[in-house]
């Protein structure tokens, strides 16, 4: 699957559970290293950056990302075929079940760790 793509399921999934999502495409009026999109669900603001195995986030989508966290923003880094678009849109339900919504979300690492927790968890 082709990064666009993925993108288009994310957004597709994301709004299946009533999200409000918007794509950023990159360009004159973006700053470099901008997330691919940005959303929120529930009162929680998320920014996501969509990669395809085996490509991974730039250092300059990090820093942004971090950026996002610390303004209280929840920001993912997704990789297909890893983590499937469904598993995501599961993802913010179970976030929102469980009132987890406290910012900051500790770092950029430790939010990838607990999203990888819970993909591993739906997966065996």
């Amino acid at each position: 699957m082709k990064e666009n793509e993925y993108k288009r399921r994310i957004r597709s999934s994301l709004e299946g559970i009533g999200a409000k999502v918007i794509p950023l495409v990159t360009g004159e009026l973006t700053s470099r290293g901008e997330p691919d999109i940005i959303g929120v669900y529930e009162g929680l603001p998320f920014v996501i950056e969509a990669k395809v195995y085996p490509n991974s986030p730039t250092l300059i989508q990090r820093e942004r990302l971090e950026e996002w966290r610390s303004a209280g923003t929840l920001a993912l880094v997704t990789v297909y075929p890893m983590h499937k678009p469904f598993m995501i849109a599961n993802f913010f339900e179970m976030l929102n079940e469980q009132e987890m919504y406290i910012p900051p979300f500790g770092t950029l690492e430790e939010v990838q760790h607990y999203f990888q927790d819970f993909i591993n968890a739906w997966i065996e």
